[in-house]
């Protein structure tokens, strides 16, 4: 298990009196850390997500997006920086309300692609709670996630009735599904961990000090570390530099691509920075496309 957990939390982004009943969309993410060194009690870690949590909620207004510009993770395409899984409670309730002359029905919105590893939801009832999981199923099958909910349901009952029990203590495999869940779960927690720290490792290696610069060798890389130069703000950028470690975040991102496909003349995606986001990968990723661009107008 792990004890340095980050849970990402939606708010309504409604904090202002002014904005409570305008249409439109505010919602912002929260990260929420939680340390479970020491083994605490139920109630121990429930009063410390207490505090963590009002004191997130006092800060709310500061975007997602700028928290991670600000905080820099590595970024992968497959998977959110800074949160893999989102807890969200909708306790807004659901009156009926109308207009005149016009009839209102509420619409289940549809989603076909989950943004996060795990998404939890739970829909606060009068007497009861309500909770669905939705899932990447990159990751899981139905089975896996099924066995996750069931282990959270026994996992609910027993600090209700046992709240001064050590996470230790309240730890259980209730039945195979149950046990598959938190293994893969756990699986994938610990590989998300274990990339981050073999990517965290050479960092020192690439951040553009002189132990570790490597300065443009062709043309192309050349013209991709000007341009990265120019965006960023720093003052040079080697072959091994990542765009990201060096301050660069989506926005940056957009705008480095559309100078580059500028330059060559070609249509390029965004996606190419995260999947090449040194000089030197990216200038192995031009020299593929370019090619490949070659080939298909003139053949094999």
């Amino acid at each position: 298990g792990q004890d340095d957990i980050a849970v990402g939390v939606p708010v309504a982004g409604r904090s202002r009196t002014e904005v409570e009943n305008l249409i439109g969309f505010f919602v912002n993410t929260l990260v929420l850390r939680a340390d479970l060194t020491g083994d605490p009690t139920f109630q121990e870690l429930l009063a410390h997500v207490r505090e963590v949590a009002l004191s997130s909620f006092a800060h709310q207004d500061l975007p997602f997006e700028r928290l991670v510009e600000e905080l820099a993770p590595e970024r992968d395409l497959s998977r959110t920086p800074l949160i893999q899984v989102m807890f969200a409670l909708q306790n807004a309730g659901d009156d009926p309300w109308s207009l005149p002359d016009a009839s209102i029905e509420p619409i289940e919105p549809e989603f076909p692609v989950e943004k996060f590893d795990l998404t939890v939801v739970i829909d606060e009832a009068t007497d009861e709670l309500n909770f669905s999981l939705s899932y990447s199923t990159d990751l899981f099958d139905r089975e896996t996630v099924v066995g996750i909910g069931e282990q959270f349901q026994a996992l609910l009952a027993r600090v209700v009735a046992e709240p001064a029990s050590s996470l230790n203590q309240l730890r259980m495999a209730s039945g195979r599904e149950s046990r598959a869940g938190a293994a893969e779960l756990s699986e994938r927690q610990d590989s998300s961990h274990e990339m981050d720290s073999h990517s965290a490792g050479p960092a020192s290696d690439v951040s553009g000090e002189d132990g570790g610069f490597v300065s443009p060798r062709t043309p192309i890389e050349a013209k991709i570390a000007q341009i990265w130069s120019e965006t960023l703000g720093v003052e040079r950028v080697g072959v091994n530099d990542n765009f990201f470690l060096l301050g660069g975040h989506s926005l940056m991102a957009a705008r480095v691509v559309a100078q580059i496909s500028q330059v060559l003349r070609i249509n390029l995606s965004v996606r190419l920075i995260f999947e090449a986001p040194t000089v030197g990968a990216m200038a192995d990723a031009l020299a593929a496309i370019r090619f490949a661009n070659i080939r298909g107008r003139f053949g094999k």
